[in-house]
């Protein structure tokens, strides 16, 4: 292990620790991506100074889901408010990255400080803001490093990841992808890799099960990659180390379909597997999907929501014409009511002349709405909408469609409810009706949409 001002600033901590490795004093350890420095409430007894990787700040409160609410990165150092203060650490400091750590006893540094005054005035000027910035943001931002990995065979991952990887470049970003010849790495050389580009992306095929594992504790999310048209693994997918990724919902789904593809199908066997926080569809080489996967990556993605308002929602059909001549992409979807409709026809695949066509013939030259009820649950018993959905939209499933799609159809405002399995496309014929008493909301984690289904 170097020592801290080989790649890091020449400041009064750095020649600290610097001192502190050649006396002996301070301890050099490795801990893997996962893994705690430290939790809530153990005693704070030594200084530590990040070498590489990165460590993430977490938050646990009772009865909600732990939130990252700070970064520690290279070269910056942890542990010292509590140190100072005496008190027990306020927060768990979990490694984001294989880490390599400097620590220092509290005696070797209280002792430094009292040598070098100057130490603790460059603590405070790190402290102050870091203590404001954590209390009022989350600085976490986009993903800067990202893991592609196969799961199934016959995949080229790593030819993806370069389509990927350059399409990013066309966005003006600097963008490096390793591959397996990185398996034998330092945890240095990583670093320094993150260090010098915008954007790093690692690839990893199916069969490289070693780099695989090693690439996931590199990255801020993982992507699986597999092929569309296959079935998932009747045994499971082998574990390629993303279990702490998972925890935080930060593994990803990536579908390819065949590039003549017209209606992709089987997402749903796939995302019931494999539970991934998102699920994407891309043809093969096909450079619009590529180029969405880029604008998703480096934060610039583009989503459309429409609303609802029956009539009204089809001046929909209008912006959209706009939108498409401009040469705006879309690559998130959402909508309501009779807004979800035109969103789902977007997501189809069709064309503005082929949405126009099928919203006309579908909603306007009849009344989808005539069939009317005894107005105790609904106005309108919904047959006619149902037949003409179907019509168009046949059996696709919402995670079948091309771009993500989310759908809130409920307008009871009753409370959600989770589910853990996508709902087919015929779920949108909940959306275009009058507001029912009963009803309910489901979400669906692997296709990210809302449903609807009577009670």
């Amino acid at each position: 292990m170097t020592t801290p001002s080989d790649n890091g600033p020449d400041t009064a901590l750095a020649r600290l620790f610097e001192a502190a490795v050649r006396a002996g004093d301070a301890a050099a350890f490795c801990l893997p991506a996962g893994a705690a420095l430290y939790m809530t409430g153990e005693p704070a007894d030594q200084l530590f100074l990040l070498r590489t990787g990165r460590l993430a700040a977490i938050r646990r409160a009772e009865g909600q889901a732990p939130e990252i609410f700070g970064l520690i990165r290279p070269g910056e150092p942890a542990g010292e408010m509590s140190l100072i203060t005496q008190a027990p650490h306020s927060a768990d400091l979990i490694a984001l990255r294989d880490c390599e750590i400097l620590a220092l006893p509290k005696g070797a540094f209280f002792r430094a400080v009292e040598a070098d005054p100057g130490l603790m005035m460059e603590l405070a000027r790190l402290m102050i803001p870091r203590a404001s910035q954590w209390a009022n943001t989350v600085p976490l931002g986009e993903p800067s490093v990202v893991g592609f990995v196969g799961v199934a065979p016959a995949l080229n991952v790593r030819s993806l990841v370069d389509q990927i990887g350059a399409a990013v470049r066309r966005l003006g970003y600097g963008v490096t992808v390793a591959g397996v010849e990185a398996r034998s790495a330092s945890m240095e050389w990583f670093s320094n890799l993150e260090h010098g580009h915008d954007f790093v992306f690692y690839a990893a095929e199916a069969d490289e099960t070693g780099w695989k594992a090693l690439a996931a504790r590199q990255v801020d999310r993982l992507v699986r990659v597999a092929h569309g048209r296959d079935p998932p693994p009747a045994g499971g997918v082998e574990s390629d180390g993303c279990e702490p990724l998972e925890a935080r919902q930060l593994v990803d789904l990536l579908l390819i379909q065949a590039a003549d593809c017209e209606a992709p199908n089987g997402s749903a066997a796939w995302a019931g597997a494999l539970v991934p926080a998102r699920l994407f569809l891309v043809r093969d080489s096909h450079r619009p999907d590529i180029e969405r996967m880029a604008r998703v990556i480096t934060g610039r993605a583009v989503g459309l929501v429409l609303s609802g308002g029956s009539a009204r929602a089809y001046s929909h059909i209008g912006a959209l014409e706009v939108l498409r001549e401009r040469g705006v992409p879309i690559d998130f979807l959402a909508g309501v009511s009779m807004g979800a409709v035109v969103a789902a026809g977007v997501g189809m695949g069709w064309t503005q002349a082929e949405l126009d066509r099928r919203i006309r013939k579908a909603f306007v030259e009849s009344s989808p709405v005539d069939d009317i009820a005894f107005p105790l649950v609904a106005m309108s018993h919904g047959r006619k909408v149902r037949a003409r959905l179907t019509e168009h939209f046949g059996d696709r499933q919402i995670c079948d469609l091309w771009l993500p799609f989310l759908l809130r159809l409920d307008q009871s405002h009753q409370r959600d409810a989770p589910a853990s399995s996508p709902r087919p496309g015929p779920g949108l014929r909940c959306g275009p009706r009058c507001p029912c008493r009963a009803s309910c909301r489901r979400w669906s984690r692997a296709a990210r949409c809302w449903w609807t289904a009577p009670c």
